[in-house]
């Protein structure tokens, strides 16, 4: 438009521009200036000034005009499309490719160029796919009423479908955190997936909601349920085998799809528009903002200071969340017969887009100019520190020509610091929270072109940050490995030099340790965390337990000790901890977000010794040990079984004390036993092996033999007596009905002589109970053939 009045601001001019309004250029190169975007003023731009993140417009008759200008958001343009032979319903995007799930599976789009995707694979489940999560080399998708499947994305252009677990319902929306996947699945509300083995996902525990659970979002120990009718539903996952309802806010009306960041839930409500849920305290979620969209708000995902709203028919509307109690709509644009979900990714929102009956695909929108800048070769990031604390130090390795330049930013690109890609750290001149890189592609001579082919970049914040809590190996318990990586202040020539590291424990109350939950609300934690360089306790009172020096050292590891074991009897116990990076200033201190470990006994009892049998005493076994000398013992188990090399088992069980002798009265004179120690976490020793005495060999039986069981009939358990002589050698035992087919096979194994016998459980091989009737049972042995009837009642 024509130019009326100009502002410059660092690297951008703001232009008032009669009736085009305002619009915004990149001034970084003054010969080549570049227009970055134009925003619509009511009327007439006449004069601008900049402050900070706004600009303030002078317009003809509408007065005033205040512009956000921190972001450089461009209006919505679609850009891109590609179309799919099936409907799509959910968007994930990573890397080059965007993975749908669609009417028959998972759809992949390679969209490597963002204005010309294009269908890369696809991969057919038994149903149809309502949402779709991608965590490393999987695509989860939510398939309807067939469940859950895994599709294995090593090859995008070859997903093959490798595992699947049934729900409940209707499987719709997912999302994969550590080893759990997390699916709304309709009527049935939560369902948690252990696929910490995805080709083999267990539902391991679930969770019902008021109404239809459509979408979900993790965040910390909660999970955040679109529930439709019922609003956003919390629900508290600190133990993922045991999750409940722990707040809900029924207000956010239709929810349809949710995400969630820092201290706000942001939810597609469908027909009732774009929802802004409060969510600091995750069990009394409070409706802060709604905003009317055009038509019916599908699917929602957020980048920087914009959520961006998949609308049905109006395609994608994009809300400004700058102040999240105060959104309103920055723009829009159609393009989609009805805009299903989006998914935002760098400059990009990918939408699928799914009339009912009708196969479409997927939209690709153009929403910010940030990321490469074509007139001067420049390629910059978008914010990828997502840690709202101040960034100290940085590094960064690269593959590339020398012709590439590299600078970093840590307060969003208001200054620049040149980082020499060599993997040392560099003090950022001016720390800040939105790090931020670019790389310059510098033309040097005829033939060789600027290219990078490879970038990583670390930073390390002023807090010190918990990167595991370990129990420490091959102890008796009670210790765990705490490891943290340093605050960006542990360095040489910083200005807060950090002295020491102090570590804090939890006090913990005895209804939350009985529980065995995890201890710690992380998210509610990293909401208490200040930005500044004073911070005070995480919430819950703590114990002091170690200090370990600073040393200028990228990572510490101490040994603490926990307050309660995990144990096999009781469970999962975690005890939380934080780590505190001192300063030589008395009240300047950095406190890292909490995060819970727990510590086990590794170490089984000894073998008890001393361990004695003498049969034929006052009509039964006599058993006899020596004190255990473990501090940690607790008792005792004593099993008796039918061979020398039987199995300790629950099967065979027969006693459990403290005493260092038992009369076995319904010893036979020929059993065989074994003890066991236990300690208080419940690990076991190795079985111990006795002395026998007591044996007359007059007794032992001269010749095989098999006798009527007892009880008959068997009701349905029996136990059935053989007898094996001295010279003894391999036996078998077999059950037939009377049409003469083995039922069963109770023993084949070679015995040493005595007086044997079996117990017959009245199941088949198979483990199911056998019918009422008469049975004959076979035994066999070097010159012996035997067969007995016996009869079964239920």
């Amino acid at each position: 438009g024509a130019g009326y009045w100009v502002a410059v601001d660092g690297d951008y001019a703001y232009l008032a521009a009669s009736a085009a309004g305002l619009e915004a250029y990149d001034i970084s190169d003054p010969e080549t200036p570049v227009l970055m975007s134009t925003i619509e003023t009511e009327d007439i731009a006449v004069a601008v000034v900049v402050r900070g993140d706004y600009a303030y417009v002078a317009s003809d008759d509408a007065g005033l005009e205040v512009i956000d200008i921190a972001d450089p958001f461009l209006p919505p343009v679609l850009v891109g499309r590609c179309d799919l032979t099936t409907q799509t319903w959910d968007v994930a995007t990573v890397g080059d490719y965007a993975y749908m799930a669609s009417s028959h599976g998972l759809d992949v789009v390679d969209i490597t160029d963002p204005t010309d995707p294009l269908i890369a694979g696809s991969c057919e489940t038994p149903g149809a796919g309502n949402g779709v999560a991608v965590d490393g080399d999987f695509a989860y998708v939510g398939d309807a009423a067939s469940g859950f499947q895994v599709i294995d994305i090593t090859d995008p252009e070859d997903p093959t479908l490798v595992g699947s677990c049934p729900t409940v319902d209707s499987a719709m929306g997912v999302w994969v955190e550590g080893d759990y996947a997390y699916v709304a699945d309709f009527a049935s509300g939560l369902q948690v997936i252990d696929v910490s083995d995805p080709v083999n996902p267990l539902v391991v525990a679930s969770c019902n909601t008021p109404n239809n659970a459509l979408d979900v979002a993790v965040a910390g120990d909660y999970a955040y349920v679109a529930d439709w009718g019922s609003g956003v539903q919390v629900i508290d996952i600190r133990n993922p085998l045991a999750p409940f309802i722990a707040g809900s806010c029924p207000q956010a009306g239709s929810a349809f799809r949710i995400t969630v960041s820092g201290n706000y839930a942001y939810v597609a409500g469908h027909a009732q528009g774009f929802h802004v849920v409060e969510i600091f305290a995750p069990t009394t979620p409070v409706l802060v903002a709604t905003v009317a969209t055009p038509d019916r708000a599908s699917g929602v995902d957020l980048s920087g200071n914009y959520a961006f709203v998949a609308d049905a028919s109006s395609g994608l509307v994009v809300v400004d969340i700058t102040t999240p109690t105060n959104p309103f709509i920055a723009g829009s644009c159609g393009g989609a017969e009805h805009a299903r979900a989006v998914a935002v990714q760098g400059d990009h929102a990918y939408v699928a887009d799914s009339q009912a009956g009708r196969a479409t695909g997927l939209r690709v929108y153009e929403v910010f100019q940030r990321t490469y800048d074509t007139e001067r070769d420049a390629g910059q990031s978008i914010a990828i520190d997502t840690v709202d604390t101040p960034i100290h130090l940085v590094r960064l390795a690269s593959s590339h020509v020398d012709s590439v330049r590299w600078d970093v930013s840590g307060d969003g690109g208001s200054s620049w610091d040149h980082l020499p890609p060599g993997g040392d750290w560099h003090v950022l001149s001016s720390p800040g929270s939105d790090l931020r890189w670019r790389s310059t592609h510098v033309y040097v001579a005829s033939g060789n072109d600027p290219a990078a082919t490879d970038l990583s970049i670390e930073w390390v914040d002023a807090f010190p940050e918990i990167t595991s809590i370990t129990d420490f190996p091959n102890d008796q318990g009670r210790e765990v490995r705490v490891r943290w990586e340093r605050s960006g202040n542990d360095v040489l020539g910083s200005i807060k030099p950090i002295t020491e590291y102090a570590v804090y424990r939890r006090i913990e109350d005895g209804a939350r340790a009985a529980a065995g939950t995890r201890s710690v609300d992380v998210a509610a934690a990293v909401g208490a965390l200040a930005v500044d360089s004073v911070t005070l306790y995480p919430p819950g009172d703590w114990d002091f337990v170690v200090s370990v020096p600073a040393a200028a050292e990228e990572e510490y590891s101490t040994v603490v000790p926990t307050a309660v074991d995990s144990t096999i009897t009781h469970g999962m116990h975690y005890s939380a901890f934080f780590v505190r990076a001192m300063t030589d200033t008395v009240g300047i201190y950095y406190d890292s977000v909490p995060d819970s470990g727990y510590s086990i006994d590794n170490l089984a009892p000894h073998v008890p010794e001393g361990f004695a049998v003498e049969y034929h005493v006052a009509g039964g076994t006599q058993l006899t040990w020596e004190e255990h000398g473990d501090e940690d013992f607790q008792y005792f188990r004593v099993y008796r079984g039918d061979s020398e090399d039987f199995e300790p088992s629950e099967e065979n069980l027969i006693h459990v004390t403290i005493d260092l002798e038992w009369h076995d009265g319904e010893g036979t004179g020929w059993d065989h036993y074994k003890i066991s120690a236990v300690d208080h976490s419940g690990n076991e020793s190795d079985p111990a092996l006795p002395t026998v005495t007591g044996i007359d060999e007059s007794e032992l039986p001269t010749s095989y033999a098999l006798h009527q069981n007892v009880p008959n009939p068997a009701n349905p358990t029996t136990v059935i007596r053989y007898d094996v002589p001295s010279d003894g050698g391999r036996v078998t035992l077999d059950v037939f009905d009377v049409s003469g087919r083995r039922v069963r096979t109770l023993v084949d194994r070679a015995e040493s002589a005595g007086l044997r016998s079996v117990t017959w459980d009245g199941r088949d091989a198979s483990g199911d109970r056998v019918a009422s009737g008469v049975y004959y049972y076979r035994m066999r042995a070097p010159g012996f053939e035997r067969t007995l009837r016996l009869t079964v009642l239920k």
